[in-house]
C-alpha cells in the first residue's frame, strides 16, 4: 500500500498539473468568452472603418472587462508576455481611439486578433 502510494500521489500530481497547463485552448472557448472577445474586435474595426469613434471606445471598455474576465482563467497556460503584450496593445488602442488615427488603430486590432489567436498555442 505505501509503495502504491509512493508513486500514485507524484503521478496524479503532475498529470493533473499537465492537465492544467494544456487546457488554455478550452477555457479560451468556455462560456462564450472566445465569441465575445472575436465579437468586439469585429465590432471595433467595423465602427473604426466608418469613423463612429465614440461606439467604438464603448466597445473597447467591454472588450477590457471581458479580457480581465478570461485572463484569471487562462493565466495558467499562456506566457505572461503574451498577456502583458495583449495589455499594452489594448492601451494603445485607446490612445489611437481617443486620437481618432483609423490606421493605427487597425493596425493595433489586427495584431490583437492574431495574438488572441495564437495565444495558446
Amino acid at each position: 500500500m505505501r509503495r502504491l502510494l509512493f508513486y500514485l500521489v507524484p503521478s496524479l500530481f503532475l498529470l493533473s498539473s499537465v492537465l492544467v497547463m494544456l487546457s488554455g485552448s478550452y477555457i479560451k472557448k468556455a462560456g462564450g468568452t472566445d465569441d465575445q472577445v472575436l465579437y468586439y474586435l469585429e465590432a471595433i474595426k467595423n465602427e473604426v472603418t466608418s469613423g463612429q469613434w465614440e461606439a467604438a471606445e464603448e466597445n473597447l471598455e467591454n472588450l477590457k472587462l471581458v479580457w480581465k474576465k478570461v485572463l484569471p482563467k487562462l493565466q495558467f497556460s499562456i506566457d505572461r508576455e503574451e498577456a502583458i503584450q495583449i495589455n499594452i496593445r489594448l492601451a494603445r488602442l485607446q490612445g489611437y481611439l481617443a486620437g481618432c488615427d483609423p490606421a493605427t488603430a487597425l493596425a493595433e486590432l489586427y495584431e490583437i486578433n492574431e495574438r488572441w489567436h495564437n495565444l495558446t498555442e
